[in-house]
């Protein structure tokens, strides 16, 4: 940690969050420190917001190659959208993400606190300055070993050149962040020895973040589905599946703290879950950034030194959480009230019993590869968590048509639940369109089909498909070119293939209807394959002239560029004379009716050095050789479905949450203190 002009504002924010938590634990014994406390987290936040401001300033200039993070994740060639998508594309840049939509709420969290909120402001500020510390360990102004004047960056992976890696990231951090404020709340009441008062000004918040977070997560299904092309919206990754279980915990809590407003039921609980959904939050941070999931999930980060102070941040607030639930057991105790199983109270109560029980199933299953090698199979989650999930389901369903508990009822419990139900009601609409989705859209069928070059077409999904070659879409990006045909009905598909210098990318082609979708997704294009070979001895370079497949005609290596992946070849055909010509990754060349398609270098030599051998692997297509294409072909019966029930989660929540803002602006909640 070296301390630079690229990265002081980073030292500035943690040292001036620390004193801001030390000020606000000070606070009881003099508002003066609550007043020094407030102004060094605006500090902070300054500081924190001018090197955001800088980075972003610096990858736009494209000059700071020098940076290794600018270097890694941006390049003067990409697009204005993924320059500015480079931010948070990498582990130091979202961290920098983070931190700074934590500081912004954190400024409206503690703009009004009243006497008892010194508590909740130093576990805010106390979270900021471990964030912080991250970035200074994960420095996003880190220099570039071995940097030469003229280097320009590398640019964003393929498979992040997309419009949802702009909104997708940013809206995941944002829930993160939110999701701690409901942590906050829980601490000060657990600190006043009060589990009522909390409980109206932390629901609007709790909203906030669990909404925010089903945005994100949505967003990353709709990403993973349209985009990357394997079939699928939801793959029970490990990191994706570390999002999922804070996800649910927040649901819980949600319905929990609704409960306890209008029932005066689920104190004790409710702060359990708070306090859980925060802990769960960094530790899906935990598994994401410190390397423990790198050879289990391509969604996860190498360790850049994090794993220490990660695993110390969720040990250090796990024991704030255990000895502050410990020392106010009593107080967070309610008297028992009689119960019914036919009442509302009974039915949220199991239904939130049921989230928790989802969520502990999930995170087992995360945690899988902590403490044994591989990860478990989608069946796991499927023979285990989908039947709560159903269970869930059905109390979803049952809830509205029960009425509350007797002992419990009144004019004022009617009132409340009616000013929150439209959107509940909505947003459970929602749940139940989005699981029948899930339901119908994985009983669809698939099939897999090899098809030649305009040849015998194969059958799927009720339709013929044939291939009709590839179209040029762009610079390296190519069209396969399907045309289906049933009856006297025919339309044409087109997935595509890109070839970067990390891989090919692999985009799918959908057609949707009522129906459902038509899901058409490229798995392997095969062409006939040429491996040409030298020998560089003390003698020289010796080539083996490799014949074309069918022909006398021959091809041989006479060169190559390793450092330009580019190679020069000999073309001799049956008759004729030679033709030399080159050959690269971004180049193909056209050689006497024939396309040769640069594939691959290699380079070896025996021990002793006495030899080398080089060699190029080409693609062959043209003059009778037929290009094929591997595609992956499946139906998704009422797909619309799942998602108009993931549009439907966010409007009930969005109409939850304007309805909280408009009994604050009322008076009808308390304020943040």
């Amino acid at each position: 940690m070296t301390i630079s002009a690229d990265n002081f504002p980073l030292y500035v924010a943690a040292a001036c969050a620390g004193l801001a938590c030390a000020a606000y634990l000070g606070a009881a014994w003099t508002e003066r420190l609550a007043r020094f406390g407030r102004g060094a987290y605006l500090v902070s936040v300054g500081a924190i917001g001018c090197a955001s401001v800088y980075l972003m300033q610096q990858i736009l200039s494209c000059r700071r190659y020098d940076i290794a993070y600018i270097h890694d994740y941006s390049a003067p060639t990409d697009p204005l959208i993924y320059r500015i998508s480079s931010f948070w594309a990498g582990q130091e840049g979202s961290l920098l993400l983070w931190g700074l939509i934590g500081a912004v709420i954190g400024v409206a969290l503690i703009r009004k606190l009243s006497a008892t909120g010194a508590a909740l402001a130093a576990f805010w500020c106390s979270v900021q300055t471990f964030v912080c510390v991250l970035l200074l360990v994960d420095d996003p102004f880190r220099l570039l070993a071995g940097f030469q004047p003229g280097t320009v960056g590398i640019g964003l992976n393929p498979l992040l050149k997309n419009p949802w890696m702009a909104v997708h990231p940013p809206v995941v951090f944002l829930g993160y962040a939110a999701l701690a404020v409901p942590a906050a709340f829980a601490v000060r009441a657990l600190v006043t020895g009060d589990p009522k008062g909390w409980i109206r000004a932390c629901l609007p918040w709790a909203l906030f973040g669990w909404m925010s977070l089903s945005a994100g997560l949505i967003l990353g299904m709709v990403w993973s589905y349209q985009v990357l092309g394997w079939g699928g919206y939801w793959g029970w990754d490990p990191v994706e599946n570390a999002s999922l279980v804070p996800w649910v915990t927040s649901t819980a809590l949600v319905h929990g703290l609704v409960l306890q407003r209008n029932r005066g039921r689920m104190a004790a609980a409710n702060a359990i879950l708070a306090l859980a959904t925060f802990l769960l939050v960094i530790y899906a941070t935990f598994l994401t950034r410190s390397g423990v999931l790198s050879d289990y999930s391509v969604h996860s980060f190498a360790d850049l030194g994090t794993y220490g102070y990660l695993l110390g941040f969720l040990l250090f607030y796990l024991a704030i959480s255990v000895v502050l639930l410990a020392a106010r057991r009593k107080a967070t105790g309610t008297a028992a009230r009689p119960l019914s199983a036919r009442s509302r109270d009974f039915v949220l109560i199991a239904g939130v019993t049921g989230l928790v029980l989802f969520a502990l199933v999930v995170l087992v299953g995360t945690s899988y590869p902590l403490f044994a090698k591989g990860v478990l199979q989608p069946r796991f989650y499927n023979r285990m968590a989908v039947p709560i999930a159903a269970l869930v389901l059905i109390l979803i369903v049952l809830a509205p048509l029960v009425g509350w508990s007797r002992s419990e009822s009144g004019a004022g419990a009617k009132t409340s639940w009616r000013a929150m139900r439209s959107g509940a009601y909505v947003a459970h609409a929602g749940v139940v369109l989005m699981i029948v989705g899930i339901v119908f859209s994985s009983r669809g069928t698939s099939a897999t089909l090899t098809l030649s070059q305009n040849g015998p077409p194969g059958r799927a999904a009720g339709w013929e498909f044939a291939y009709a070659g590839r179209r040029i879409a762009g610079p390296n990006r190519d069209l396969i070119k399907l045309v289906a045909t049933r009856g006297g009905s025919k339309f044409e598909a087109l997935p595509a293939v890109e070839s970067t210098q990390r891989g090919s990318v692999k985009s799918p082609w959908i057609g949707t209807s009522i129906a459902g979708d038509l899901y058409v997704s490229p798995v392997q294009v095969r062409a006939e394959t040429l491996l040409l070979t030298a020998s560089v001895t003390d003698e020289g370079w010796i080539s083996l002239p490799i014949k074309i497949p069918g022909t006398q005609s021959t091809v041989s290596l006479l060169g190559m560029q390793v450092e330009a992946d580019l190679a020069k070849l000999e073309y001799l055909p049956e008759s004729g004379r030679a033709i030399e010509f080159e050959v690269s990754r971004d180049r193909p060349a056209f050689v006497d009716g024939y396309e040769f398609g640069f594939r691959r270098l290699m380079v070896t030599s025996s021990r002793d050095m006495s030899s080398v051998t080089a060699g190029v692997d080409l693609a062959v297509t043209g003059r009778g050789l037929k290009e094929k294409v591997v595609v992956e072909i499946s139906t998704k019966p009422l797909m619309w479905v799942l998602w108009l029930g993931t549009a439907l989660i966010l409007v009930g929540g969005a109409m939850a949450l304007a309805r909280r803002r408009v009994e604050s602006r009322n008076g009808l909640l308390s304020d943040s203190g």
